[in-house]
């Protein structure tokens, strides 16, 4: 390979990977300006397996999750993202599919019935 085509190539690759950086930048930009919005999860606690230790408290990125002598979760902060429900040491939080993005209070499937479904 003589010198033009290597300088070619390189140019090449460096448009990809211009082109892959304002991909990533705008992305970045939307996860940063994301609003939590409706979303069909929900967290909810199983108030008799709760031991109030509060680790989901400190790991919602909303501040959804109060605990007092339980966990409570405000569903209207909640956006589903599940991380409450991987640190909770006792399993007494789970992601419950609602019917419509709006609906916080009818759920119809948790993530275990889901997970059990696969």
């Amino acid at each position: 390979m003589n010198r033009t085509e290597e300088l070619q190539k390189l140019r090449e690759r460096a448009r990809a990977l211009e082109h892959r950086l304002v991909s990533l930048n705008k992305r970045m930009e939307q996860i940063q300006n994301r609003r939590p919005g409706p979303c069909r999860y929900r967290a909810v606690v199983d108030f008799e397996q709760c031991i109030a230790c509060g680790k989901c408290e400190k790991i919602c990125p909303q501040g959804a999750i109060t605990v007092n002598e339980t966990a409570n979760v405000n569903p209207q902060l909640c956006i589903g993202c599940g991380l409450c429900v991987d640190k909770c040491p006792q399993g007494a939080l789970s992601l419950v599919l609602t019917q419509n993005a709006e609906s916080t209070t009818r759920p119809f499937r948790t993530m275990r019935r889901l997970r059990r479904a696969i």
